[in-house]
């Protein structure tokens, strides 16, 4: 009889623990949407402190930048071993870079968004507007920057020769000298068009058209970070219609450095010319120390090899 009534007690407990439902699985937390990127928001993981070039004359002070612990304050630019002359930076409520002085030269620029995304920059000079940048986007990226010039002011000559050279919004230093002929060419002209490609968050492809000009810039990246990605300035630096530029060479809109430019330029009589300029670097914890590039100018027949050193806090 013992055996029977332990027989049955096993068959309920197994009967019971059959029917005992299986627990709910845990439901994998939901990630949270990482933070939309704020355009104008320049807080790069290392802060560049300096900036030293050698065109082959000796290695020189060009830029000495000051941070207030994550904020960029002001940039002191040097030509000659001297202080030439200074950018200071102002900021919204969002961080986002909003206007940028050269009090020294009576010149600024605003820069306006709509939410995280730039929308305008306009360049003031004296006072009186000088031109603007407008910006538009296509799945969230810039496709297209219409630049607008006023009261004739194409053939200034800060237009034409770097304090602000309004192409340095896309194109920084001697990217720019590839197109530096269409602006002294452009007469009462007063109206440029740039369209973007992208490919792997850097800017694959710049086609900037000058009335009849043309200008096709097809860029490669290698996979380190680019310590300019989001550096919005006041386009003033040195004289890049010389050739004397400082800075360094960065597509300002893209994530990686970039290592190749091939520019084709179309000009009013339908001559097509090709400029490379190469870039390498040397690196520290993923941040480029030096850039070296060359630029061959193929309507010269002349080729310039410029070493830029960064310094970082």
């Amino acid at each position: 009889m013992k055996k029977i009534l332990v027989l049955m007690s096993l068959i309920v407990v197994v009967l019971f623990s059959a029917c005992k439902p299986e627990p709910e699985p845990t439901p994998e937390p939901t990630p949270e949407p990482e933070p939309e990127e704020l355009g104008g928001v320049y807080n790069p993981e290392k802060k560049i402190s300096r900036i030293y070039e050698d065109d082959g004359d000796g290695k020189k002070l060009r830029e000495v930048w000051r941070w207030n612990n994550d904020v960029l304050q002001s940039i002191d630019y040097y030509s000659s071993g001297e202080l030439d002359y200074t950018e200071e930076f102002s900021y919204n409520d969002n961080g986002q870079v909003e206007r940028v002085d050269c009090f020294s030269n009576n010149e600024y620029i605003e820069y306006k968004y709509d939410g995280s995304k730039l929308s305008t920059a306009t360049i003031y000079r004296s006072g009186s507007m000088s031109g603007e940048f407008n910006f538009t986007y296509k799945d969230d990226i810039i496709s297209e920057i219409e630049i607008m010039f006023f009261g004739g002011k194409i053939n200034d000559s800060y237009l034409m020769k770097g304090r602000h050279n309004p192409i340095k919004i896309i194109f920084r230093e001697n990217d720019c000298q590839a197109i530096q002929k269409i602006i002294t060419n452009l007469g009462n002209r007063d109206g440029a068009l740039m369209k973007l490609s992208w490919k792997d968050n850097n800017v694959s492809k710049i086609d900037l058209t000058f009335g009849s000009y043309r200008n096709i810039a097809e860029c490669k990246y290698d996979d380190k970070s680019n310590p300019f990605k989001n550096y919005y300035d006041l386009y003033a630096d040195f004289d890049i219609a010389e050739g004397d530029a400082g800075g360094g060479s960065y597509f300002t809109f893209s994530t990686n450095n970039i290592t190749e430019v091939r520019y084709t330029e179309t000009d009013e009589d339908g001559e097509t010319y090709t400029d490379v300029v190469k870039y390498s670097y040397s690196y520290e914890g993923g941040f480029p120390t030096v850039q070296r590039y060359t630029y061959t100018y193929s309507y010269e027949d002349y080729t310039e090899t410029t070493s830029t050193y960064y310094e970082y806090e």
